[in-house]
């Protein structure tokens, strides 16, 4: 006996998108006569063509925004601003690779589950900044 899982078999329905989603990721199938006499149990990895529309804010963490190419951007040109790092030429965006090592291990140890909202109480820029740049990570989409 064989029978095929489409995507709907793996997906629940996302209000965002108003479709049904099956998000990347191991799924286990378990197969059995009962809860209690499982007989056969497989993994399939699924691959997600769909992309969920993301909703910048000030709540989500550092880690969360430079998955964003401009994110990453906006982290570390506040990051270099903030160090007084901030004479690259302007053909150059800020990169961890310009960074000191020191800090660049910082900031992957320590700032990745930092909120956003916690660089505005730091200093490290104000308020009207972070919401100017959130709102036009949201207005540009991805991000990308």
């Amino acid at each position: 006996m064989s029978f095929e899982l489409g995507k709907r078999a793996f997906a629940y329905y996302n209000t965002k998108i108003h479709d049904w989603y099956a998000p990347s990721g191991e799924y286990r199938i378990v197969i059995g006569a009962s809860s209690r006499e499982l007989r056969l149990r497989a993994a399939v990895q699924i691959e997600s063509t769909a992309k969920l529309p993301v909703h910048y804010s000030a709540h989500m963490t550092v880690g969360q925004l430079i998955t964003a190419e401009k994110g990453e951007q906006f982290i570390w040109k506040v990051l270099f601003r903030r160090m007084g790092l901030s004479s690259l030429p302007p053909a150059k965006q800020p990169d961890i690779a310009d960074c000191p090592e020191q800090i660049a291990a910082i900031v992957r140890e320590t700032m990745m589950g930092m909120p956003l909202a916690s660089m505005v109480t730091y200093g490290a820029l104000s308020e009207e900044e972070l919401n100017t740049f959130l709102m036009e990570m949201n207005e540009a989409g991805d991000g990308r």
